[in-house]
């Protein structure tokens, strides 16, 4: 892998505008998230991602076809993660450093 400069990202780690993550999210599920499969659940294979493109008459770009089997093989790490009870919630959680200052310190008073 080459080496990356100090100001580059991957483009798994760029964030997509709001824009585009609704437009992803609605194609997402109108491809369907996984398929099924004689032991449950697989992620979408190009092949069935080809068919959906083709009898819905909807063209992806390359970059959305990777995404969208990205997006399926994510969400269901995701949903096999989700069955575990001590993994940890799916949200993002912002601390509000004074608020946390702030109960630290009742705590420490007792």
């Amino acid at each position: 892998m080459p080496a990356r400069s100090a100001g580059y990202k991957m483009l798994d780690e760029m964030p997509l505008p709001q824009v585009a993550q609704s437009h992803m999210v609605g194609l997402f599920f109108r491809a369907g998230p996984s398929t099924p499969n004689g032991m449950g659940e697989a992620p979408l294979s190009a092949q069935e991602l080809q068919a959906w493109q083709q009898g819905t008459q909807v063209r992806l770009a390359p970059c959305e076809f990777e995404m969208l089997m990205r997006m399926s093989r994510a969400y269901l790490a995701g949903k096999a993660s989700g069955e575990d009870p001590n993994s940890p919630a799916p949200v993002i959680v912002r601390s509000d450093p004074k608020r946390a200052a702030k109960r630290i310190r009742a705590v420490l008073r007792g």
